[in-house]
C-alpha cells in the first residue's frame, strides 16, 4: 500500500517510537 503523505506517516512512526521507548524505559 502507498500513502500519498508518507511523511505524515513517517512522522507518526517516530512518534510511536518515541512513545514506545517511554513507555519500555
Amino acid at each position: 500500500m502507498v500513502f500519498p503523505h508518507s511523511g505524515l506517516l513517517r512522522t507518526g512512526f517516530k512518534v510511536i517510537k518515541i512513545l514506545t521507548m517511554f513507555f519500555f524505559y
